[in-house]
């Protein structure tokens, strides 16, 4: 009798190699120390969220270390599921240095997973996952996000891709309750994970379906029911996520966020060549500048480019024998999809496209056209799936062949510039701390600092000419006794933003603003009892009520799924 293992030996060596792909691409992430990157500021953001929590402020928006000391509502725009997934650590003990290393290698493993999962779908092939898998974990751009950028929020999101891909197709297939509710929820984790990734893959996402539904002639899912259907998981996550989208759409009026979209930052800049992408295999840790004088990698990768040429050679011979009904047979059809994606994303991340820039406002949030190359990425990958099913015989040696070439090609780009022996207590002293303060200071900056600081936060909190006594100190409440020998204004050394509310004696008072930002008081003669407290807007609130009423209704149809699985068979479909 053949036992299992034996039966299947040559997949448990691929997932074996697999694993051991995913340990080389984050081997770093285990080790002790840090090491620099771009996004060198994990540290104090997850290190305020933590405190921010601890004091009840939940959603979590105001972190009070940013901007110099003096604080400002970083979560209100900044998608914070990647920091949420370094605070699961953080509870099993880790440092907040080890928690942020974990976080970059839990996503890389649930991209891992979920690519394999997708390409065996689409292709019902083990083998298909599996290289698909190894194209998607030595892609270029995940050692650029891992080891050069440190986009920590950037990496969830691109990870994410796959398994909300696999979802949405689960759901296409089967459009029961289970399977929207499954969708539903890795939206809603896409949407709260980096902005940048959620736009275009949401919107990439939704031309999928529609490919689907034109390639598979279900015109009946036109009907005002099917598209109901197949809308409710975008608009249930969409309502989940309300808390975070509303605001950071409806109060980016009330920052400096115009400049993190012009200057320097300005898309035109940064579109990457031909040769940039396609030839060159140039590495470095520098940053990207103006024209083509770039010190980072923007390659797609030459294994990865010829996965898609492949993958074109092999469509066009389809083409030619079925005379034109490639659409009739399902891998045909989502190869060609993700084919023309290969393309679309690499013509619109050339400077040939920018009359595209242009005429869709919405990409120039992205702010670097080479950010695409997820997306590049992420179709050369399953692509690479499709190309494996063309092949009768071999399958396994060309897995391994291909993951040797892979290792060898990337084996440069998977590691950072120099490890530093950085531990919780060096992050938080001085200059490292400040440099974290000072960081990013402008990305969302309340307009009213028209100055900014000079220095960074040293107590008192309060400038004023009499007696403080200070009550409470927190992120988003302050309360202080104040006594003075007559009318004056005080100055609060804290950023102001929409929400701050002030009550002198009980009563709301009108805050004032310094050209630093600060917010002013105007305080009576005598003693006064002073409260501030970082409040909901009307946007804020009402985001707060659709996210709690879309909640409501995700946990509703769950527990109704299940009473209902329960009546009938643990195996029934809804």
């Amino acid at each position: 009798m053949i036992t299992p293992i034996k039966k299947h030996w040559q997949e448990l060596l691929a997932l074996s190699f697999l694993f051991l792909a995913f340990i080389f691409a984050h081997r770093f992430f285990f080790l002790p120390g840090d090491f620099p990157t771009h996004d060198g500021v994990h540290f104090i953001r997850l290190y305020d969220l933590e405190k921010v929590l601890r004091q009840g402020q939940f959603p979590p928006r105001w972190l009070p270390s940013l901007g110099k000391g003096y604080g400002y509502p970083f979560f209100n725009f900044y998608p914070p599921l990647s920091y949420f997934a370094g605070l699961l650590f953080r509870f099993f003990g880790a440092s907040f240095t080890l928690a942020n290393k974990l976080s970059f290698a839990l996503a890389g493993f649930l991209g891992a997973v979920g690519m394999f999962l997708l390409a065996k779908k689409f292709f019902a092939n083990f083998w298909s996952g599996a290289i698909a898998v190894l194209f998607w974990l030595l892609l270029p751009y995940r050692a650029l996000d891992l080891y050069v950028r440190g986009s920590l929020a950037e990496y969830w999101g691109l990870n994410l891709l796959p398994l909300v891909f696999y979802w949405a197709e689960s759901f296409f297939t089967l459009p029961n309750r289970k399977q929207g509710l499954v969708l539903a929820l890795g939206l809603f984790f896409l949407l709260i994970a980096h902005n940048g990734v959620a736009l275009i893959g949401v919107v990439w996402l939704a031309v999928f379906l529609l490919f689907l539904l034109t390639v598979n002639r279900e015109w009946s899912w036109l009907k005002l029911k099917k598209w109901l259907i197949l809308m409710g998981p975008f608009l249930l996550a969409a309502g989940m996520a309300a808390f975070f989208i509303v605001p950071a759409i409806w109060e980016k009026g009330f920052t400096q966020i115009a400049d993190m979209t012009s200057d320097y930052y300005a898309y035109y800049n940064h579109f990457p060549s031909l040769g940039q992408l396609f030839i060159s295999r140039f590495w470095g840790y520098g940053g990207s500048n103006f024209g083509l004088n770039d010190e980072m990698s923007f390659q797609i990768g030459h294994f990865h480019s010829l996965a898609a040429l492949t993958a074109l050679f092999l469509l066009v011979g389809k083409l030619i024998l079925k005379r034109g009904r490639v659409f009739r047979e399902r891998k045909l059809g989502l190869a060609l999809f993700f084919l023309i994606s290969f393309l679309g994303f690499a013509f619109l991340s050339h400077q040939r496209s920018s009359f595209l820039w242009e005429k869709l406002p919405f990409l120039v949030f992205l702010q670097f056209p080479w950010r695409l190359l997820i997306f590049i990425g992420f179709s050369a990958s399953v692509l690479a799936g499709f190309g494996l099913t063309r092949i009768k015989k071999g399958k396994t040696w060309l897995f391994f062949l291909s993951g040797l070439v892979l290792l060898v090609l990337g084996f440069s780009y998977f590691q950072p510039r120099e490890m530093v022996d950085i531990d919780d207590n060096k992050y938080l002293s001085s200059p490292l701390w400040e440099y974290q303060q000072r960081e990013f200071l402008t990305d969302y900056l309340p307009k009213t600092v028209e100055v900014i600081p000079k220095d960074y936060y040293r107590p008192p909190l309060i400038l004023a000419s009499g007696e403080t006594r200070m009550i409470l100190d927190q992120a988003d409440k302050i309360i202080f006794t104040f006594l003075g020998e007559a009318d004056q204004k005080v100055t609060i050394k804290r950023f102001y933003f929409p929400g701050w509310q002030a009550k002198i004696d009980g009563k709301l008072a009108e805050i004032d603003t310094s050209q630093n930002g600060f917010m002013v008081l105007a305080l009576p003669e005598g003693q006064s009892r002073v409260e501030l407290f970082f409040g909901q807007t009307t946007t804020r609130r009402l985001a707060n009520r659709i996210s709690l009423a879309a909640w409501m209704l995700f946990f509703w149809l769950a527990f109704s799924l299940r009473k209902k699985t329960k009546r009938t068979n643990p195996g029934a479909n809804d």
